[in-house]
Order: C-alpha cells, then sequence, then structure tokens
C-alpha cells in the first residue's frame, strides 16, 4: 500500500501522515474511534483530532477499551462491537425516513452472525 519494503519503512511512511492541513475543512458530522492500546495511532493523538475539527458539525468520540476487548488498532478484537457503535452513530446523525427501519435495524440480522454474540452496548463519548 505504501510501497515500502519492512515494516519499520512502513512505520516510518506512516508517521508522515498529518491531518493538520485539512480537519478545518471537515464540515460534516465526524466519528472517531479510538483504542485505548493501538500500536499505530497513540490515543493522545485523539484529543488533537477533536480540537482540529473546527468547523465540523458535530463530532463524537469512542474509546474502546480492553476490558471490551476492542483495544487494538482498528478495535481488532471485538470489531462487531465497532460496527454496533458505527451503526448507531449513523442512527443519531441521519434519522431514517417515515416508515423505513434505521440502519442498525436493517443489520441486525447480518450483524448477530458477524460478531456471534460478542458485541457489548454502544457507548458515546
Amino acid at each position: 500500500m505504501l510501497g515500502v519494503d519492512s515494516p519499520y519503512r512502513f512505520l516510518r511512511q506512516a508517521q508522515a501522515f498529518c491531518t493538520r492541513d485539512v480537519s478545518h475543512r471537515v464540515t460534516q458530522d465526524v466519528l472517531l474511534l479510538a483504542g485505548s492500546a493501538d500500536h499505530y495511532v497513540p490515543l493522545r493523538q485523539l484529543p488533537q483530532q477533536i480540537l482540529a475539527l473546527t468547523n465540523a458539525r458535530s463530532v463524537t468520540a469512542r474509546v474502546f477499551t480492553s476490558a471490551e476487548q476492542a483495544h487494538n488498532h482498528c478495535q481488532i478484537g471485538n470489531v462487531g462491537l465497532a460496527v454496533q457503535v458505527i451503526l448507531g452513530w449513523l442512527d443519531s446523525v441521519s434519522p431514517p425516513a417515515a416508515g423505513c427501519e434505521t440502519a442498525s435495524g436493517q443489520r441486525a440480522e447480518t450483524l448477530r452472525s458477524v460478531t456471534s454474540g460478542q458485541a457489548g452496548p454502544s457507548k458515546r463519548a
């Protein structure tokens, strides 16, 4: 993906990415997901990113913990919980049209099969 030939070079290349110059241009609702022990993106960057989204319509942040088994990068260990949080957030920022099911309702059966009952209740920060 980054055209590098070693894990070390991947990490060095990934460190070059920065949202500082574009965050102020975001005007939509934003959901930020963070793992409390993410090995790629330090948790200390979450409040910095929240503050950088100066023109976002809304900013919701969710930190996943080791108690939820979702504390790693991309919530590996409990992706089902992350999906549940994302769907709940989508429902909260874009209510469905009259007579339509919510996004989480439409996908409830798929979510159950993906998570095998491991997903816990979503909590918004």
